[in-house]
């Protein structure tokens, strides 16, 4: 700071004093008058005052150039080990494409970074929003950090995936990954310029990002509306044991030829069985704390939260995220939730690629599987699926045929049942699926997308 700054912050201080008595004074005019001029200090002050990092000046006007970080993930896959290293920047201004135009400001870029594997599958992951400076060099990100890490099946589509969110998942026999570490690092918009240009290109373009927005959206960008649309949703289920009281009254529904697998008839009787479950005042109350799959130390069901993406994903001897949670940060080995994908025989995959077909195959629909839950024998405990079914590509006579369709659900092939013998549910199915009167699925929906993100 000059010595003009520094009479600049005395004179500062004077008019807040004066601008405080007159405001208690009654002394309307004077307190505007004085906070104007505040006002003319305060942009001399920072026009004078040489702060480093992410603010760039001009003789008449400072504009903010964004704040940058690099992520660093090392993992194996199919016993390969793989490094993915790239520069993500949080309100980017004029970002340079690789075509080499330019665009609007940009939120967070890139929203997802992916590679093509030697098999054509892809490695793609979603990048936390750490746009406050936090890193794992200060501390804020916990070494135990792991990102939401999706496995396309095919890096050319990028329509159907397995999300890795949790331990369990890279533990599995089905799992291509073995994680091994995330670093968030410090970074400067010099470094994204650079690694925009020379760095490892991102798989995912912005035709195939942004192909999963509505077609109106994708054109409104100056981009072509593509299908298969990239798929930023995953569906899962948890799986928990449920507390005594609830079995109790789960036997009153549960239909009487005893299947394997079943939901609740009707709203009411959902509520009637799941009473008090879910209740933000049970914290005391031990009778209805639930246990994961495979038990262990009970919890109220409403502490299992999934860890949300930017936080990082949950961890078996870490319970830890990068910002506090509602249940505040937690470092005792905990057990964590069971989590299971849920596919389904109407996803994007098994549609007509010409719209024009759409009609037609919604009408050959006949009690289409519309969720699948898959265990596989606890072999997929720890993923998700990502598939989409593109309600908003659909146009309003469509979306009017698909909701007359009934379908139903299945878990590991069986089908799943009400008491009152119906074999058949919505489109979308029921939420809450039983298994005998020991367990309940949870089945969740994750969208990895992020406001105001893009990629180049």
């Amino acid at each position: 700071m000059t010595a003009l700054g520094v009479i600049i912050t005395i004179a500062a201080l004077g008019l807040i004093g004066f601008a405080i008595w007159a405001f208690r004074k009654a002394h309307a005019g004077w307190a505007l008058g004085a906070a104007a001029l505040l006002a003319l200090l305060g942009y001399q002050f920072v026009s004078d005052f040489d702060i480093p990092g992410n603010w760039s000046f001009t003789k008449d006007i400072r504009q903010f150039e964004g704040r940058f970080f690099r992520m660093v993930v090392k993992l194996d896959y199919q016993g390969e080990p793989q490094t993915f290293d790239f520069v993500v920047g949080c309100q980017v201004k004029s970002i340079l494409y690789q075509d080499g135009s330019r665009s609007r400001d940009v939120g967070f870029i890139p929203a997802v970074y992916g590679r093509r594997m030697k098999d054509n599958k892809a490695v793609v992951i979603r990048p936390p929003d750490v746009c406050n400076g936090e890193t794992t060099t200060g501390g804020e990100v916990p070494a135990a950090f792991m990102p939401l890490i999706v496995v396309y099946d095919n890096a050319d589509a990028l329509d159907m995936g397995l999300a890795y969110l949790s331990d369990d998942a890279y533990d599995s026999p089905e799992s291509d990954l073995k994680f091994h570490s995330a670093e968030i690092l410090a970074s400067s918009r010099a470094e994204f310029d650079a690694d925009g240009k020379s760095g490892v290109p991102n798989l995912i373009t912005r035709e195939k990002f942004w192909s999963a927005q509505p077609d109106g959206v994708a054109l409104a960008e100056g981009l072509r509306a593509i299908r298969p649309q990239y798929s930023k949703t995953c569906t899962f289920a948890q799986r928990y044991r449920l507390p005594d009281i609830v079995r109790e009254r789960a036997r009153e529904f549960w239909p009487a030829t005893r299947p394997v697998y079943w939901f609740p008839a009707s709203y009411d009787e959902e509520q009637a069985i799941l009473k008090g479950l879910f209740s933000t005042n049970n914290e005391s109350n031990r009778e209805y704390w639930v246990q994961p799959e495979a038990g262990g130390e009970r919890h109220m069901i409403s502490s299992f939260r999934f860890s949300a993406l930017d936080y990082g994903m949950a961890r078996r001897n870490v319970e830890d995220w990068i910002h506090p949670t509602p249940f505040g940060r937690r470092t005792e080995s905990k057990p964590i939730v069971a989590y299971y994908p849920v596919t389904s025989s109407i996803s994007q995959r098994n549609w007509p690629t010409d719209p024009t077909q759409w009609d037609q195959f919604v009408a050959d629909l006949k009690d289409p599987t519309a969720r699948i839950i898959g265990t596989a024998g606890g072999r997929n405990r720890g993923f998700g699926a990502c598939w989409s079914l593109r309600y908003d590509h659909l146009n309003k006579h469509t979306m009017k045929s698909l909701a007359q369709v009934l379908g139903h659900t299945t878990v590991d092939g069986s089908r799943v049942y009400s008491r009152t013998g119906e074999r058949v549910t919505g489109v979308g199915g029921p939420d809450f699926i039983f298994e005998k009167d020991e367990y309940v699925f949870l089945i969740k929906t994750l969208d990895f997308g992020v406001m105001g993100g893009d990629v180049r």
